[in-house]
């Protein structure tokens, strides 16, 4: 058996598997295909990212108006964590502009440790809580969630059991 690993969008992921060129994939559902089988596997809240020494790190949350009001790191509008977040947030209008904009959650949470402002990411995309530099806390009024798990094509034959 031979496994490529590929890290990529969720929306490259889909693709990938709708064309065939992934056996199945791992991503967050949204804007499935027809073609396109999903598995909800587990839910994942958002967070807001910042160092350990920011003064919202002391809080126990943050609304999303509240987070709005600080200097944030977004994500841009090819992201689907973007484009779900516009969708489920689309009542609150932002104080102020994020001060760059990235694809990457990755990216993001390097832009958090460097200290350029915080950001909010899925929960799973953290670093563990015993991170010297990052923590995170959570986002209320709404809580946003994503659902997560496997996807593949509908074939004639499952590639993972149970399908």
């Amino acid at each position: 058996m031979r496994v490529k690993l590929i890290d990529s969008s969720a929306g490259n992921v889909i693709e990938a598997v709708a064309s065939g060129q992934a056996d199945f994939g791992i991503c967050f559902a949204r804007n499935l295909q027809p073609n396109i089988e999903f598995v909800p596997l587990v839910g994942d809240v958002y967070v807001a990212a910042c160092r350990r020494d920011h003064p919202l790190a002391r809080k126990k949350s943050l609304s999303w108006r509240e987070f709005y009001q600080q200097d944030y790191v977004g994500l841009d509008q090819t992201s689907g964590n973007r484009h779900l977040l516009d969708q489920m947030l689309g009542h609150i209008i932002p104080e102020r502009p994020s001060l760059c904009e990235t694809r990457h959650v990755t990216t993001l949470l390097g832009m958090v440790e460097a200290g350029v402002g915080i950001a909010a990411v899925p929960a799973m995309s953290m670093p563990s809580s015993a991170h010297s530099v990052l923590t995170h806390l959570p986002l209320t009024d709404p809580v946003v969630k994503r659902t997560v798990g496997p996807d593949q094509a509908q074939r004639t034959h499952a590639v993972l059991p149970g399908w």
